[in-house]
């Protein structure tokens, strides 16, 4: 992973943790944060969740994500290559 993708997976992982899920709820479920990790059928999130996840993206990294765009994916990495994407123009 190069630097740029390696730093926005690491801010990524600590938005999830400080908004969404409680680390605890990852221990237990012996869930690693990874970029292949499924937001719906690893981490539970439904289309809410991936609004708010969207929603505090923007704000923490000062990026833009549609509505649809933050809907139609499906792993962390998605996630982080669309930020990554936005965050060089």
């Amino acid at each position: 992973m190069d630097k740029i993708r390696e730093d926005t997976f690491s801010r990524l992982k600590a938005i999830l943790v400080l908004n969404l899920i409680e680390e605890s709820w990852l221990k237990e479920r012996k869930i690693e944060l990874t970029p292949e990790t499924r937001l719906k059928e690893d981490l539970g999130l439904d289309s809410f969740d991936k609004y708010e996840l969207g929603y505090v993206l923007e704000k923490t990294l000062n990026v833009t994500i549609p509505d649809e765009n933050m809907q139609g994916f499906k792993t962390l990495g998605n996630c982080v290559d669309y930020v990554d994407s936005q965050r060089k123009h």
